[in-house]
């Protein structure tokens, strides 16, 4: 079986160029999601309170 080709390594300064919510984890770009709205926060709170109160 054949090695997988290595994956590319970006820098810092690929990083600042590129659109978008990036991570760069040891050279390797991470798409980030967008943050949760604020009815999701609400929910998760009101869940956690629950869970918390059991």
């Amino acid at each position: 079986m054949a090695d997988p080709a290595p994956l590319e390594q970006y820098t810092i300064n690929d990083h600042r160029q590129w659109e978008g919510d990036w991570e760069l984890i040891r050279g390797i770009p991470h798409a980030m999601p967008p943050s949760p709205g604020f009815d999701h926060q609400r929910a998760s709170l009101r869940i956690a309170r629950q869970l918390d109160e059991a």
